[in-house]
Parts: structure tokens; sequence; C-alpha cells
């Protein structure tokens, strides 16, 4: 079993936001990781991050202007990992 300490995706801020969401990620290690939003049907609307990322923290902001008012879904895969975050987009 992987050690959940080697990622981590931090709660994203300011929660509920508008226009723009900070995301934080933390790794042990430098892998592959893809950071992503959804909305609430599943559908991916946007790739934040998608490649080698380092060892770290990394910080990644998603400007949502352009989608409506809702739950949207923020989700960073590493390897077999996967943590999910909601966030609420208030207009």
């Amino acid at each position: 079993n992987p050690n959940p300490e080697e990622f981590h995706l931090s709660e994203p801020y300011p929660n509920p936001f508008n226009p723009a969401v900070n995301i934080n990620f933390i790794q042990q290690k430098t892998s592959v990781v893809n950071i992503g939003v959804f909305d609430v049907k599943g559908r991916e609307l946007t790739v934040l991050f998608d490649g080698l990322m380092p060892r770290g923290k990394s910080g990644f902001t998603w400007n949502a202007a352009i989608y409506p008012t809702g739950i949207y879904f923020i989700k960073a895969r590493s390897g077999n990992q996967v943590q999910v975050k909601k966030v609420q987009l208030l207009k």
C-alpha cells in the first residue's frame, strides 16, 4: 500500500470562491501528476497540470470566470492514488 503522506491535495481556498480558487499540492517524491477540474456530471472542464511534478509543494490557481455558479471537483491523480476536493463557485 502506498503511504498516503506521499501525496496530499490541500483544501482549496477560498471556498466558496469567485472567480479564482487556489489549490496546493504536496508530494514527497517526484512523480507524474494529473490535476483536473470536473463538473457535477463528471465531465472534465480543464487540466491544471499534467506531467512530471517535483517533490515538495506546488500551487495552482483555477480561474472559473467563464463557468456558471455551482459545485466543481478538483481531482489529483499520482500513480494509483486519487484525491478529490469539492469547491463551490458563487457569482
